[in-house]
């Protein structure tokens, strides 16, 4: 439901019309998106998973 409803709210009203600044602002709230999911413990699938069992496991950080 709010990935079919997203795309008009967004599109509605644009921060700016400069294509610079939208992908500044993308990233940005992307970045923030993925470290709120990884600062509780989520993931997105793919390499990470086995990334935090080996962690869970051994005690290697993620970060190395």
């Amino acid at each position: 439901l709010f990935s079919a409803v997203m795309p008009h709210a967004v599109s509605e009203f644009p921060i700016t019309e400069d294509l610079l600044l939208n992908a500044i602002y993308g990233g940005l709230f992307f970045g923030l998106g993925v470290g709120i999911v990884f600062r509780y413990g989520g993931t997105f699938g793919g390499t990470v998973i086995p990334a935090r069992i080996l962690h869970a496991k051994t005690g290697y950080p993620l970060s190395q």
